[in-house]
């Protein structure tokens, strides 16, 4: 079984009529979630803590338990279906405690084993490049810039170079940040970020040949590992397996980004024998495009903070 506490708005709970120290079950079962290795387990029950802050009468602190599972642990997936003044959620067992934030709908995942550990990151580092823009613009520009005369045996070794270069740059900061040995504030590597796929743009767009500098990449890519640390921290999840999580997420992302440069590699060649020189003005467009964006994003993300 799993027993676990949390601070809920008083308002959303239901107090029996004849105790009122009593609470509902039902209604907390419609206010947490909670799942072992993929299966929901029911709250069978759940109390007011005896250690409820009198002085904060607006949320009131409860326990519950869950039944029982048959098996070896392996995941814990929580979800709170309520307003709680506080993201951080800490789970302790026998063997190890873990404390992760609830994302952004209000989930956390503590995975325990080695492979759930490894396929969660290593999604979840797909997922950095596949659905984080930004990081996507990059790989776009970068592989627009480093085909575009031709897609050859030079061109090829540049862009592997170059991409070693920039995934060294971010596997370094990750970990440093993974493990708290270096922080910047998101006001800070946003905006930076942004003005990276703009200047890499403009560089695309000259003749200023940037990508052979692979100590800029390098650099580039320490920004963007930030950038990834701190999305990774509010994407709740959480492991004891932490050479599994920096390893699999790199290798996500490693998969994800030579997948994306690739494609455009293949995208230009392709439009390159089709459209003959008109490719270029194609390849100029998309370049201006993002370019736009970028700023855009540069000046907003300064501005909003």
């Amino acid at each position: 079984m799993v027993t676990g506490t949390a601070t809920v708005d008083a308002l959303q709970l239901t107090l029996k009529e004849q105790d009122q120290e009593g609470i509902d079950l039902t209604k907390v079962q419609e206010l947490i979630t909670v799942g072992v290795n993929g299966v929901v387990l029911p709250i069978k029950a759940a109390w007011t803590s005896e250690t409820f802050d009198k002085a904060d009468p607006k949320n009131q602190t409860i326990v519950f338990v869950t039944e029982s599972f048959e098996g070896e642990l392996h995941r814990i997936d929580v979800r709170w279906n309520f307003s709680s003044p506080s993201k951080q959620v800490l789970l302790q067992t026998d063997k190890t405690s873990m404390i992760a934030y609830l994302n952004e709908k209000d989930s956390v995942s503590f995975n325990i084993s080695f492979w759930d550990s490894a396929g969660s990151y290593f999604y979840q580092g797909v997922g950095h490049i596949v659905f984080g823009l930004d990081h996507l613009l990059f790989l776009i520009v970068l592989g627009l810039g480093l085909f575009k005369s031709a897609l050859n045996r030079k061109s090829v070794v540049r862009a592997i170079g170059l991409v070693g270069a920039f995934t060294l740059g971010h596997a370094l900061s990750f970990t440093l940040a993974y493990f708290g040995l270096m922080s910047f504030s998101t006001t800070l590597v946003e905006p930076v970020i942004a003005l990276s796929i703009f200047a890499a743009a403009v560089g695309a767009l000259t003749k200023w040949q940037w990508e052979k500098y692979w100590g800029i990449a390098t650099l580039i890519g320490l920004v963007h590992g930030l950038g990834f640390a701190s999305s990774l921290a509010q994407m709740g999840l959480a492991t004891s397996q932490h050479a599994v999580a920096i390893v699999s997420f790199n290798l996500g992302i490693d998969l994800a980004q030579t997948c994306v440069v690739a494609l455009t590699a293949i995208s230009l060649w392709v439009a390159r024998n089709h459209l003959g020189h008109s490719h270029e003005l194609l390849r100029r467009l998309v370049l201006v495009a993002i370019a736009g964006v970028a700023l855009f994003w540069t000046i907003t993300r300064m501005i909003t903070g």
